[in-house]
């Protein structure tokens, strides 16, 4: 049985993507090329202009291609493809503290609390 945070853990296991999100919560909208800029940066340690175009490119196409759909399929972020804009979800806030409290509850539990028969 699929957990309806799933999604969401699914998502928050790319560091990259985690990197996303932390720029999409201090910018409700950033457009794809200026996030893989802005990831890139981090990455690297490095401004972007001392990047090459091609590492950038590469963040851009794996963004496009992978990291995007799956944020999205996490509904914790939009994407416009005619303006090639991220949007943040209304719903990241909401997502993201569920997913805090659910990891609480687990770290809460007594070791011999699993549900589990013995």
């Amino acid at each position: 049985m699929m957990c309806e945070l799933d999604p969401v853990f699914t998502a928050m296991a790319s560091e990259r993507r985690r990197t996303a999100l932390y720029f999409l919560q201090k910018h409700r909208t950033v457009s794809l090329p200026d996030l893989a800029e802005l990831v890139a940066e981090r990455e690297y340690g490095k401004n972007v202009y001392e990047l090459s175009g091609d590492r950038v490119k590469r963040i851009y196409l794996a963004f496009y291609h992978d990291h995007i759909p799956v944020l999205e399929n996490a509904d914790l972020v939009r994407y416009e493809q005619e303006s090639d804009l991220v949007v943040r979800s209304e719903n990241l806030q909401s997502k993201i503290e569920s997913a805090r409290e659910q990891l609480q509850m687990l770290t809460l539990r007594e070791p011999d609390d699993s549900g589990l028969p013995h």
